[in-house]
């Protein structure tokens, strides 16, 4: 990975990398960890405004619901919301 990328993600990512929220009814981390697995990531909001509505994948979890998605980045280093390494 280089310096970064831009991804679309989903309302509850949004929630998790933005305020810290997990949903009660997924485990969000795991499915996270599941698109990017053995990566020393770093997830951060770009912005909250909704690109659209959409039925494609969630970048970030790779949930297959349709919704909004919302500008992310995923780097390498210390900004936003860092992904525990696994044990």
């Amino acid at each position: 990975m280089n310096n970064g990328y831009e991804i679309k993600g989903c309302n509850e990512c949004l929630q998790y990398i933005a305020y810290g929220t997990l949903p009660e009814t997924r485990d969000l981390l795991s499915e996270i960890k599941q698109v990017w697995p053995g990566q020393d990531i770093t997830i951060h909001v770009g912005s909250t405004e909704e690109y659209e509505f959409s039925h494609e994948p969630c970048q970030c979890c790779g949930s297959m619901l349709g919704g909004d998605r919302h500008q992310m980045f995923v780097t390498q280093g210390d900004v936003g919301m860092k992904m525990p390494k696994k044990k």
